[in-house]
């Protein structure tokens, strides 16, 4: 597949621990939770480097910014260009903004 990666390599908990960064018990964590699965060989588990590729794939977080409230206001953004007349409904794009700019000044 191109990535240098041999995705059919098993790991030990303490090598998948060290790769991650993270204390093994924290490892066990997610292995318990659920979130990272493992093999079993005899009493020993292993963690396959593809289920490892998947929970870094899963695990990316990513802000939703569509819920964010405006920081000023279209009215303030009005009172600030200098435009009088507000009006309820329009776009504040840049091009309404300059335009409505350009006819007070």
């Amino acid at each position: 597949m191109g990535t240098g990666i041999d995705e059919l390599e098993l790991l030990s908990i303490s090598k998948t621990a060290k790769i991650l960064r993270i204390s093994k018990l924290s490892l066990i964590d997610l292995v318990n939770k659920g979130k990272i699965g493992t093999i079993e060989i005899g009493r020993r588990r292993k963690i396959p480097v593809r289920e490892l590729l998947r929970f870094q794939r899963e695990s990316v977080v990513r802000e939703n910014i569509t819920n964010c409230k405006p920081v000023v206001t279209d009215k303030e953004v009005n009172n600030f260009f200098g435009i009088s007349s507000y009006k309820k409904g329009r776009s504040l794009d840049g091009k309404n903004i300059l335009n409505e700019v350009m006819e007070v000044n």
